[in-house]
C-alpha cells in the first residue's frame, strides 16, 4: 500500500507553496496529485511541491495523493492555510503651506501589499441648512505618502487602506484634520484726500492656509457689495459723491475660505471741483 502524502501549505511572495515528502510506495510514484478540497483539479507534479498564485483572504484547503506507475491510486493527504487581510495603516496628517501632507506606515499582511486607497470624508452643510456627507476619492497610489490641496473649513477625516497582492483589501486607517478660517485684518493709516479713499490693513490675526486674497465690500445696510479683489495690504477708491463710506476687508485663504470681515468707516468731502 501507499502512505498518504503529509502537505503544508506556505506562502512564498505571491505564491501559495503546497510542498510534501517523497511517499513510499511499492511501485515508483509516477505523479501527484493536487485538488481543493471540493474536488477541483489543481494539477500534477512529479516534484514534492506545486505553487500557484495566492488568492484573496480567507481559508482555504487542498488535497494530495500520489499515482505509481501502475496507475494505482493513495489515499489524500490534506492541508490548509488562512490568508488574512492587511492590517490597517497608522496615519498622520499635517499641514504645509498650501497644502496636507498624509504619511502612512507601511502594513503587516500575509501578501505583498502593492497599493493604498486614499480618501477623505467630511461635511458641508447646504443653505436650507441640511447637513450632506461628501467624499473625495484620491485614487489608488503606490506609495505611503501624498500631499494634497487645501481644503474647507471643518474637520475632514482622510481614510487610507491596503490592497494586496490578490486584491484583498484591509481595514481603514483614519485620522482627522481640522481646518480652520482665517481670522480678520486690521486697519492703520485710513483716510481719504478729496474723493481718494485709501485702506492700509495688515495680515489677519490668525492664519492656517495661507492668504490668497483679500476681498474688499462697500458695506450698506449690512450687505456688501463687492468693489475687487487683491493680494495687497493697500485698496484705493474713488468716489463720485461725499459722504460716510464703510468698507469691509475680508481675508481668503489658499482653499478659498472667507476669514472674519472687518469694517472701517470712512468720511469723504467733496472737492472744490464737486460743486
Amino acid at each position: 500500500t501507499m502512505d498518504a502524502p503529509e502537505p503544508v501549505a506556505a506562502i512564498d511572495g505571491t505564491q501559495v507553496v503546497i510542498s510534501w515528502d517523497a511517499v513510499v510506495s511499492p511501485f515508483a510514484v509516477e505523479w501527484y496529485e493536487v485538488q481543493d478540497v471540493n474536488g477541483q483539479p489543481v494539477g500534477k507534479v512529479k516534484a514534492t511541491e506545486m505553487r500557484f498564485e495566492a488568492p484573496a483572504a480567507g481559508t482555504y484547503s487542498w488535497r494530495v495523493r500520489c499515482i505509481d506507475i501502475a496507475g494505482n491510486l493513495g489515499p489524500w493527504g490534506e492541508c490548509s492555510i488562512t490568508l488574512g487581510a492587511p492590517a490597517a495603516p497608522v496615519l498622520t496628517v499635517s499641514l504645509n503651506e498650501d497644502l496636507v501632507d498624509l504619511v502612512w506606515s507601511k502594513t503587516a499582511a500575509d501578501l505583498p501589499v502593492v497599493a493604498y486607497d486614499v480618501v477623505r470624508v467630511w461635511e458641508e452643510t447646504r443653505a436650507d441648512g441640511v447637513v450632506e456627507t461628501r467624499e473625495w476619492d484620491y485614487g489608488r497610489v503606490d506609495v505611503q505618502a501624498l500631499s494634497v490641496p487645501a481644503m474647507s473649513v471643518g474637520t475632514h477625516t482622510f481614510m487610507v487602506r491596503a490592497v494586496d497582492n490578490a486584491g484583498t483589501t484591509g481595514p481603514w486607517g483614519s485620522a482627522d484634520f481640522v481646518v480652520r478660517a482665517p481670522g480678520r485684518v486690521t486697519f492703520f493709516d485710513c483716510g481719504s484726500v478729496d474723493n481718494n479713499v485709501m485702506i492700509y490693513y495688515t495680515d489677519p490675526d490668525y492664519v492656517f492656509f495661507p492668504i490668497r486674497e483679500y476681498l474688499v465690500e462697500e458695506i450698506e445696510d449690512g450687505l456688501g457689495m463687492e468693489l475687487g479683489r487683491t493680494d495687497a495690504h493697500f485698496f484705493a477708491d474713488i468716489r463720485s459723491t461725499a459722504g460716510d463710506f464703510v468698507y469691509g476687508i475680508t481675508p481668503v485663504d489658499a482653499a478659498g475660505n472667507l476669514g472674519q470681515r472687518n469694517t472701517m468707516r470712512i468720511a469723504v468731502s467733496p472737492p472744490p471741483d464737486f460743486i
